[in-house]
């Protein structure tokens, strides 16, 4: 009974220990996006909405984490960490439990793929021998008893799988903080030549209910124009748009799109 029970709970550490389990890998393996310095500054300007205690974070389980981004991106998700690692899966609900965590809104979560490994480890085993002898001594019979404790190993095999596993975080942009609305990309050696132009930036994604939205910009979408001002690159865009000042009402944006340039007004409220 006491040697089953030892070689139980060997079996039972080394299989934590085998599975790479870990008290809370998506916290052990959390990389943040931005500092935790620069997300209370946005908190406390309310350009951000962090998760309410009293609220439960979103989970998205996909196998397009891409494509799920991309959707959480145009509804004003701003991405704050992400947790990569390889390990036993015991499923999302502890990426939840990060999420509240660190205040994410949202969690976009991909399970990969899977590693197989065999082998075997040794496992320390104790053993008692009883042995009795009897005999007599001044015509008086005796029986003595002697106890021999003995440590030996025994082999255990094991079949460990490991996944790869991945888990984006979000909070929420604050729409009415949003100059603009479109989250851009440089361009692209395809974009370069569809445009014969080597400046200018692609709208990557256009935030829902945000004054580029209502003015129709598009997805891939090619702005050569920020306000009358030529424009280089994303760093350049960007430092332009901050130089507007919030009481501006429009912005006006020179787009290429299907190989003619366009004029648009994107009007703040």
């Amino acid at each position: 009974m006491k040697r089953n029970l030892i070689l139980l709970f060997a079996i039972i550490a080394n299989s934590y220990l085998l599975n790479g389990c870990l008290p809370q890998p998506f916290s052990e393996y959390y990389k943040p996006r931005i500092t935790e310095e620069l997300k209370q500054e946005l908190i406390s300007k309310n350009e951000i909405i962090v998760l309410d205690r009293r609220q439960e974070p979103i989970l998205i389980i996909t196998d397009d984490i891409e494509d799920e981004e991309q959707k959480a991106l145009s509804k004003g998700y701003v991405p704050i960490g992400y947790s990569s690692f390889t390990g036993y899966f015991y499923g999302f609900e502890q990426a939840k439990e990060h999420a509240a965590q660190i205040g994410a809104l949202l969690v976009i979560a991909k399970v990969g793929d899977k590693t197989t490994k065999q082998g075997e480890y040794y496992v320390p085993v104790e053993t008692e021998t009883t042995s009795t002898t009897q005999g007599k001594i001044n015509n008086k019979k005796f029986t003595a008893t002697t106890k021999t404790k003995e440590t030996t190993t025994q082999t255990v095999n094991y079949t460990r799988v490991w996944y790869d596993q991945f888990a984006s975080y979000y909070v929420l942009r604050n729409i009415d903080k949003i100059k603009l609305g479109i989250i851009l990309a440089n361009l692209s050696q395809e974009q370069k030549i569809a445009a014969q132009r080597n400046i200018g930036v692609s709208a990557y994604v256009i935030i829902e209910n945000t004054p580029a939205y209502f003015a129709n910009v598009l997805p891939g979408d090619v702005i050569i124009e920020l306000n009358g001002e030529q424009v280089i690159d994303v760093q350049d865009f960007e430092g332009k748009i901050d130089k507007i000042a919030d009481s501006s009402k429009n912005i006006t944006l020179k787009i290429i799109r299907n190989g003619q340039e366009k004029l648009i007004t994107a009007t703040r409220k």
